[in-house]
């Protein structure tokens, strides 16, 4: 386990190595997805942002900025938890998750008349993001 206890920039350093690795994994997540999200909200194929479907730089940065921001809430929240360790970190994404950010998407969706595939792909980043940055700050036991 790291101690973060050494410094305030040491521990901004690991929440900003955390929200690029929760953003790499999203920005993976639209690449593989892109195609069919784009035909699930109505826009052709020829019209994403960019020509190969993964989303342009000003998307990227603010979905790192958006990212970076939930992880520097975590990491205040844990600690009032009493997450010290990678399976409870896991166990309280999850939840975070399924009880905030999924039954959010699902209910903005089904009000939007969106496909359930969009539905699925959307609440799928966010479970990623979510459980990233949970193992994340349960593994460095803050």
């Amino acid at each position: 386990m790291i101690d973060l206890d050494f410094g305030y920039w040491a521990h901004l350093l690991w929440v900003g190595l955390a929200a690029i690795a929760a953003s790499l994994i999203l920005r993976a997540l639209y690449a593989a997805f892109a195609p069919p999200r784009l035909s699930d909200i109505g826009r052709a194929r020829e019209q994403p942002t960019r020509s190969n479907g993964i989303p342009s730089r000003m998307s990227s940065v603010v979905t790192f900025l958006t990212q970076f921001a939930s992880f520097l809430i975590l990491t205040r929240l844990f600690p009032s938890l009493g997450i010290k360790s990678f399976t409870s970190g896991l166990a309280v994404g999850l939840l975070i998750w399924l009880g905030l950010v999924a039954i959010t998407v699902v209910v903005n969706y089904g009000f939007r008349g969106a496909r359930p595939r969009l539905t699925f792909i959307d609440a799928g980043d966010w479970l990623s993001v979510f459980v990233a940055q949970g193992t994340i700050i349960g593994a460095l036991g803050r």
